[in-house]
């Protein structure tokens, strides 16, 4: 599981370096901020702590769709 995931973190970095379809932009995320989360994301997928918990949450928030 672990060879997955960071082989889709990777994926994902770099489409997020480009934000080609503006995604990020369009949520009011820049690059730099989605590949740390990624980078963040591993991290925590890696120690699998559960007072980690907060940090998974606030990254989920920040990507949830908002309503229109």
């Amino acid at each position: 599981m672990l060879r997955n995931t960071e082989a889709l973190v990777a994926e994902l970095t770099t489409a997020a370096g480009a934000d080609q379809d503006h995604a990020l932009a369009a949520i009011g995320v820049s690059p730099a901020q989605a590949q740390a989360d990624l980078a963040r994301l591993l991290a925590l997928v890696r120690t699998r702590q559960p007072e980690q918990g907060a940090d998974l949450y606030q990254i989920y928030h920040r990507y949830q769709i908002v309503p229109r």
